[in-house]
């Protein structure tokens, strides 16, 4: 246990429990909760970093949530019935307490508890004294310190030097803009706060340094995006005379070092990929491995068949388990047009019935994302597709498009697939059903899903 007595306190409210029975205790926290037993009893929820303890009070006490109080007791085992396992403190509590209130508080803008997940965030940072006191973002901060004293007993063990480089400099060409900050001695001259320390790192290897760390501070003038903000902190390492696999096994000892830090295990090896494995298996140069549904290369098991969404150099496709119950049509239909968004040139999406039948449909070949709409009366040719009527601005023409090959007309995307190849026959697609009016032709595709405007002329 951590010894953070003071001369104002004995313990800290999450650190006491059955080994203090019958201690006396000083605690010093905020007023978490209170709760009235009759005029004469009252329990507090003495709260600090560490946790939370129940305090037994006087009822006559003018205690409201938020003050800051001192409280001196005899640590008891609560009553047979009372004890509450969801705190570590839950066994005993403070009684026969005396309290001494240092600081009175204003009722707070929002709870300091678990219900403040659901404040707005924009709030909760105008009050960021207050959100800083909730356990969740104590924790954040202290798992940051952990994570800063691990890789640095990490490096420090590789006997790399912790070096501090300069904050203000001037503007190196790189490729991001540079925050700058004007120079007092010299009018119109300004310095230039660093977007990353590459160009000192580099200075102490020519100097002799051979291994240089240091935990830093960086800024850059971009658009703010998910993983970037304007300043932030990344470890920032150079070594002389190493090769790839050096730089690798340094880097690899900090972050196992971290992991059993923060979580109490260890981290035996950190598995690596190349770019290509990365982009075969998840798409992506920065996967997250969690995510589990990895692609799966189709293109030999459909390279014999005719349709055209499958006429690509390369087919890739996700299994996603035990998700046929739950894949709603407007769900699938939004899958389709982020694919299209995205620029697939075709996408199916396949649901395994009972019998190991395959259902499913297929995306239109050729949209892009970002092409322009056409304008109403448009006479800009449409791709022909078989067994389609034109639908638009120029109103609708009777019959069919000019005849090619392919599947017959009204069944876009039918196909079989082939067989013997570990699939059953299946046919993709659907075919295109016309409206109750005698004789109407059918609706675009892009116009159901709201893509496009499809008018009709009064009968």
């Amino acid at each position: 246990m951590i010894d953070d007595s003071t001369s104002m306190r004995t313990h800290r409210c999450g650190d006491l429990g059955l080994d203090q029975v019958g201690q006396e205790v000083a605690l010093c926290g905020w007023v978490a909760r209170r709760r009235e037993h009759g005029e004469h009893l009252a329990f507090i929820d003495l709260r600090d970093h560490s946790g939370v303890v129940q305090c037994v009070v006087d009822g006559a006490a003018d205690l409201r949530s938020e003050y800051v109080v001192r409280v001196t007791g005899t640590v008891r085992p609560r009553p047979e019935g009372t004890v509450n396992p969801n705190l570590s403190t839950g066994e005993i509590e403070v009684g026969d307490c005396h309290v001494e209130i240092l600081t009175v508080a204003e009722p707070p803008p929002f709870p300091l508890d678990d219900r403040a997940a659901e404040v707005d965030e924009t709030v909760r940072l105008r009050h960021r004294y207050l959100d800083m006191r909730r356990e969740d973002m104590q924790r954040n901060l202290r798992t940051r310190a952990v994570v800063n004293r691990a890789i640095r007993a990490a490096m420090d063990a590789q006997d790399f030097v912790e070096i501090e480089t300069p904050m203000l400099i001037a503007s190196t060409p790189e490729g991001a803009r540079d925050f700058v900050v004007p120079a007092r001695t010299k009018p119109g001259t300004f310095y230039a706060l660093p977007q990353s320390p590459q160009l000192f790192k580099q200075l102490c290897m020519v100097g002799g340094v051979d291994r240089y760390y240091q935990i830093a501070r960086c800024f850059r003038d971009e658009d703010l995006r998910a993983d970037h903000q304007f300043e932030f902190t990344q470890l920032d390492a150079e070594m002389s005379f190493a090769s790839q696999d050096d730089v690798l096994a340094a880097i690899t000892a900090a972050v196992a070092a971290v992991v059993a830090e923060v979580t109490g295990e260890q981290l035996a090896e950190i598995p690596r990929m190349t770019w290509r494995d990365a982009m075969d298996r998840f798409g992506s140069d920065k996967p997250d491995v969690r995510f589990g549904m990895e692609l799966v290369e189709l293109t030999d098991v459909f390279a014999d068949t005719g349709f055209n969404a499958f006429k690509a150099s390369c087919i890739k496709g996700i299994r996603h388990a035990g998700a046929a119950a739950d894949t709603t049509r407007s769900r699938l239909d939004d899958l389709t047009d982020r694919a299209k968004r995205w620029g697939a040139k075709g996408l199916v999406w396949m649901r395994v019935e009972q019998g190991d039948e395959l259902a499913g449909r297929e995306v239109p070949v050729g949209h892009r994302a970002g092409r322009p709409r056409r304008p109403h009366g448009s006479r800009a040719r449409r791709r022909a597709v078989p067994g389609r009527r034109r639908v638009g601005g120029g109103g609708a023409r009777a019959g069919p498009a000019a005849p090619r090959a392919g599947p017959p007309a009204g069944e876009r995307g039918r196909v079989e697939l082939p067989v013997g190849r570990g699939l059953p026959a299946v046919r993709v697609g659907r075919r295109h059903h016309r409206s109750p009016g005698a004789g109407a032709p059918p609706l675009h595709d892009a116009a159901r899903r709201g893509h496009g405007p499809a008018r009709r002329r009064a009968p």
